[in-house]
């Protein structure tokens, strides 16, 4: 018969595997990659750069300064009480991200998914002042929702992925099930109220 008592630390390290991958920052790239080819921009490898580098390279960056400085105890930031100047941090990211896609004429869904880094990032920044929210399973959601906003609903099954993604976070120990489903829907949400208000008054 297998050795099961190895099967607890099999289960956590793919846990961790997934986490890592799962991470918003991680995902966000991805993402403005296929709105940008799709779109298909003059300045697409100048736009391109911009997207990796205020999207995913710098609020990565951040997380990972604090933690060789001893600001933050890992690179989750799993305890709740580290949280606020890793947050204030990516949302001035975020914000001069999304300035710099305006200046810079970028197509307008590449435009509205930085500004929703921004936003998404500040409401969540808001609640976990009060409760640990997922911010993995916001980073699931948002870009994904966008997807499915602007290039239809073949991108829906992209939303899945909070699956092994939250099973992780659970598993990990790092959020109840309740803080996963509450990240997911909600960025769901913001995300689709946002672009639909972006279109029709904004851009």
């Amino acid at each position: 018969m297998p050795d099961s008592t190895h099967r607890p630390y099999d289960r956590k390290f793919l846990a961790k595997v997934i986490s890592g991958f799962g991470a918003p920052m991680l995902l966000a790239f991805p993402a403005f990659i296929v709105l940008l080819v799709a779109t298909n921009p003059p300045s697409l490898f100048l736009l391109l750069l911009v997207a990796f580098f205020f999207g995913s390279a710098f609020p990565m960056l951040v997380i990972y300064l604090m933690y060789r400085i001893g600001k933050i105890g890992d690179l989750d930031v799993t305890d709740r009480s580290e949280r606020k100047v890793p947050f204030i941090l990516s949302i001035l990211v975020y914000a001069l991200g999304t300035v710099i896609m305006f200046a810079l004429n970028a197509p307008a869904i590449v435009s509205a998914l930085m500004f929703g880094y921004m936003t998404n990032t500040l409401v969540t920044f808001l609640i976990s002042l009060y409760w640990k929210i997922s911010v993995h399973a916001v980073g699931v959601a948002g870009p994904f929702t966008c997807l499915v906003y602007f290039l239809g609903w073949m991108y829906s099954p992209l939303l899945l992925l909070i699956i092994p993604i939250g099973w992780s976070r659970i598993e990990l120990k790092a959020h109840t099930s309740a803080q996963v489903v509450a990240g997911f829907l909600l960025s769901i949400v913001l995300t689709w109220v946002q672009l639909v208000l972006l279109f029709q008054y904004f851009l």
